[in-house]
């Protein structure tokens, strides 16, 4: 189960749609019984930390034969490939595997952990227990070293599961204790040439003081050289949108936004079940929780609230202090806690180059949108009220009365910073189509037609479409509105809209850098459809 695992499941995805990060292979076989050879690389969830895990497994175990695999990816180039290739026993942790459906408050999980690696160790290397050994899987690996004398590789995945499920103070220190006593006990540590863990949250902290400070952290504050290994690159998207003539631009607006080390970096669950499904919608709102995020609401620290809805609307938070960072949720301690908690899980996104906190993509903001709707506050409830005003006066096309609020947005929520820029305009837009959810289908950003891209679309749901309008809202900053309704119309963006509706509403809008003063103007047009 966790000694050696075939490398069958591997083998089955690089025979997909597979991005080949095998090159990180290279650089782990630096650190063989190097004193850094403890890593811990914490990313979002569905980076691909799974994939690498099994990656790294079909490589070094020596039960595998995966030669025929890995010489067709990118580590065969590397003149340590085939010295380290199905050469180590691996110990392969799964931490999830040790809990019970049965035992939710995991009152047994440390015990499982225990009682199923000690059994494995004494069932694969008998020499080492000449009499019944006790459930103890450090005291047992050190028995195992002491006879056979191989070292182990040792990759954990999801070393943060039990933190993140029971958070439980007891089992959280137990947990702790055991991973200590498992890497930086000296003689224990020695029988490992490479430990590599990998989960959502980085090593837990008490005070200042690291609990297992031999590791190295790559994390999403701080991705270091590891930046590129987890979620997929700008290019290698673009050449996966061209295998499966998909559009690149609808793409990156989205699922692009997340920065690690200056690279462009996209979640790969989504880029995969776009090219699966090829719908471009949130899949992070289908296949995630919103509990962590409405768990953060409820803490009620600060202007926690006031914080997402700023950034919703395209606002950047600066700067964020991920030294203080507790990674237990319930011992958080203020906003600045809660923002860095919602990193690392990647319902917001951090530039370290910039020190600045964002909302990702369109994605990710679908998703917070909903977790703020169930958590219902007055704050919520007040700019739920004034999106559908908002949208009232948009398709009555009172031009000031929507003016006004996109002003009134634009100037309060977001920073001089970031002022001038299309993207913080175009969620200046998108906070104000709020509450648009039971009207239309989610915003289409830069729409595309035989001309060129409109910079938001909005299409009715099919239940709305003979009562609502189609929008098409350019975006404009020292021109005019007349400038931005004269390119929708020449790059004809409503052409790509004709079955959407009875009517399509024409949306410029500008704003003046030195007054900060927005103007809008609309037009209607018929459209083809028969509703």
């Amino acid at each position: 189960m966790f000694l050696d695992v075939e490398n069958t499941v591997f083998k089955k995805s690089v025979q997909g749609s597979y991005v080949d990060k095998s090159e990180i292979i290279s650089d782990l076989n630096s650190l063989l019984d190097d004193p850094k050879r403890f890593v811990l690389i914490s990313r979002s969830r569905r980076f691909g930390k799974t994939y690498t895990i099994r990656m790294l497994n079909a490589y070094y175990s020596k039960r595998c034969d995966s030669k025929e695999i890995f010489d067709k990816l990118k580590i065969s180039k590397y003149p340590t490939y085939e010295e380290n290739l199905n050469k180590y026993h691996v110990l392969y942790l799964d931490m999830q595997s040790f809990a019970s459906s049965l035992d939710k408050e995991g009152k047994e999980y440390l015990s499982n952990f225990h009682e199923q690696l000690t059994q494995e160790l004494v069932e694969n290397f008998p020499k080492a227990f000449k009499k019944e050994v006790k459930n103890d899987f450090p005291k047992a690996l050190k028995q195992v070293y002491s006879i056979y004398r191989e070292k182990f590789i040792v990759l954990v995945d999801e070393w943060d599961y039990a933190l993140r499920v029971y958070q439980n103070a007891k089992i959280t220190e137990e947990y702790v204790d055991l991973l200590r006593s498992l890497f930086k006990d000296d003689i224990c540590a020695n029988c490992f040439s490479l430990v590599y863990m990998t989960g959502i949250l980085p090593i837990k902290r008490y005070d200042t003081e690291s609990s297992l400070n031999n590791f190295d952290e790559f994390t999403m504050e701080s991705p270091g050289k590891y930046a590129k290994y987890f979620g997929f690159t700008e290019s290698e998207v673009k050449e996966l949108c061209s295998e499966h003539n998909l559009s690149f631009n609808l793409a990156k607006t989205w699922y692009d936004g997340y920065k690690l080390e200056g690279i462009d970096i996209y979640n790969p669950n989504s880029i995969i079940s776009l090219l699966e499904r090829r719908q471009y919608t949130s899949y992070w709102r289908k296949t995630g929780s919103l509990d962590v995020v409405t768990a953060a609401l409820k803490l009620d620290f600060g202007n926690v609230r006031q914080d997402l809805i700023a950034l919703l609307s395209g606002a950047e938070i600066m700067p964020i202090n991920f030294d203080k960072y507790n990674s237990d949720i319930k011992n958080v301690k203020e906003t600045n806690d809660i923002l860095a908690y919602l990193v690392h899980l990647g319902y917001l996104a951090y530039d370290n180059t910039k020190n600045r906190v964002y909302i990702p993509n369109n994605e990710v903001r679908l998703a917070i949108v909903d977790a703020l709707k169930i958590d219902n506050s007055k704050l919520v409830i007040d700019k739920i009220k004034e999106s559908e005003e908002f949208i009232k006066n948009l398709v009555a096309q009172d031009e000031q009365k929507v003016a006004s609020y996109i002003e009134k947005i634009h100037n309060s929520n977001v920073s001089i910073l970031t002022y001038n820029s299309e993207v913080s305009l175009r969620y200046v837009l998108m906070m104000a189509m709020f509450s648009s959810d039971g009207i239309y289908q989610n915003a289409l950003q830069e729409l595309p037609s035989e001309k060129g891209f409109a910079d938001l679309a909005y299409i009715p749901l099919i239940q709305q479409a003979g009562v609502y309008p189609s929008l098409v809202i350019e975006l404009k900053w020292n021109k005019d509105v007349n400038t931005a309704l004269s390119q929708i119309k020449d790059k004809q963006y409503t052409d790509v809209l004709k079955q959407t509706a009875r009517e399509c509403l024409l949306v410029g809008i500008n704003y003046d850098v030195e007054t900060k003063k927005h103007t809008c103007k609309i037009e209607k047009m018929k459209l083809d459809a028969d509703f």
